[in-house]
C-alpha cells in the first residue's frame, strides 16, 4: 500500500513522518473507545469494534506505566494468530515491540506513546510516535477479506485514545489469497 506521506523536522530537527491528510477522506464511520473503569467490560468494549473488509484505520494513545501492555490486530476467525501485535514493557520504557521488532520511542520513559495503523486488505501501515513506520503484508485465505478486531491485554487506564474508523479501499482488487 504505501500511504503518501509527509516529512517534517520537528524542534530538535528530528525526522517526523504522518500519512497525508487527504488520506482522511478515505474515512467512512468512526468507532470510539470510551473507557468505563472496568477491565472486563472496556476489553469487551474494544473487542466488539470491527474493521470490515481488512480496510480501515486505527489511532491508538497510552500511557507509559508500570505494567505491559499488548495491543493485537486479530481477524474474527477464533483460530488465526494475530496479524499484528505492538507490546509495551516498563522494564524498557524507550522501547516498543511491533511483531518482535524493537522500536525506538522519544523521550526518557516518559510520555504517551501514539500507534497509527492502516489496513487495507493485504497490508498494514504501522507508525509509532509519528517516527517509525512498520510495514507488513497480510496473508487470508478466501474470497474476501475477513473483518479485524482488536484485543487489549493490560490495564485498559492506559489507554487514552483508541478510535478505529472504517476506510474505502485503495484499490477494489487488492486482496491477497
Amino acid at each position: 500500500m504505501s500511504l503518501p506521506r509527509v516529512l517534517t523536522l520537528d524542534q530538535n530537527h528530528d525526522l517526523r513522518l504522518q500519512v497525508a491528510p487527504a488520506v482522511e477522506k478515505l474515512r467512512q464511520r468512526e468507532q470510539v473507545f470510551r473507557p468505563a473503569g472496568n477491565g472486563e467490560q472496556d476489553r469487551a468494549q474494544i473487542a466488539r469494534r470491527r474493521i470490515e473488509n481488512c480496510c480501515g484505520e486505527v489511532v491508538c494513545s497510552f500511557r507509559r506505566g508500570m505494567e505491559p501492555f499488548v495491543v493485537s490486530l486479530v481477524s474474527e476467525t477464533a483460530d488465526a494468530k494475530p496479524w499484528l501485535t505492538i507490546r509495551y514493557d516498563p522494564s524498557e520504557p524507550n522501547f516498543l515491540t511491533v511483531d518482535e521488532r524493537s522500536v525506538p520511542l522519544d523521550g526518557v520513559g516518559r510520555g504517551e506513546i501514539e500507534i497509527q495503523g492502516y489496513i487495507d486488505r493485504s497490508v498494514i501501515e504501522t507508525i509509532v510516535n509519528r517516527r517509525s513506520a512498520y510495514t507488513k503484508r497480510l496473508y487470508h485465505s478466501g474470497s474476501s477479506a475477513p473483518p479485524i478486531a482488536m484485543q487489549v491485554e493490560g490495564r485498559t487506564e492506559s489507554l487514552s485514545l483508541l478510535s478505529l474508523w472504517q476506510m474505502t479501499p485503495t484499490s477494489a482488487d487488492r486482496l491477497t489469497t
